[in-house]
């Protein structure tokens, strides 16, 4: 299940220049339909399309913020994506960015919830290099390898 984790996370890389991408139709499992309107409800404007390793994905909002919601391609959910500004952040987890990242730029912020693992992912740059990590609400922190992503 942490491969699938990881998968996910990777396509959340990727959100900004899929969502916009030419989108080709894509057969939806049932049971993802079914599975998607378990986890979220009746949402009735949901853009599904083919995710990285084999995954779908499903682009949507709720209360105008944008999620993305991955299954694998028998329809069972995997994670949920959201993009997350810094400010929105838990304390613990700000202060420890601020510490770990000195002169680092973080480009991208996402908050992954799946059934086994609550977290964080960004990527951040320093002189033109990029790492990427994972990070939780107490503050702990970790680089992801680069191969992942």
């Amino acid at each position: 299940m942490k491969r699938l984790l990881l998968a996910a996370s990777f396509g959340l890389f990727s959100l900004a220049a899929l969502a916009n991408s030419g989108k080709k139709s894509v057969t939806v499992p049932n049971t993802a339909r079914q599975n998607f309107q378990q986890q979220f409800g009746a949402i009735q404007q949901v853009s599904w399309s083919k995710a990285k390793s084999q995954m779908l994905r499903a682009d949507f909002s709720i209360d105008g913020q944008p999620v993305t919601a991955f299954f694998n391609q028998e329809g069972e959910f995997l994670a949920t994506t959201v993009a997350v500004e810094k400010t929105q952040l838990p304390l613990r987890l700000r202060l420890a960015l601020e510490q770990e990242l000195k002169g680092q730029t973080i480009e991208e912020l996402y908050y992954v919830e799946a059934p086994t693992e609550t977290a964080y992912y960004f990527a951040s740059a320093k002189n033109g290099t990029r790492q990427v990590y994972r990070a939780y609400a107490d503050g702990h922190i970790s680089k992801v390898p680069s191969l992942i992503f």
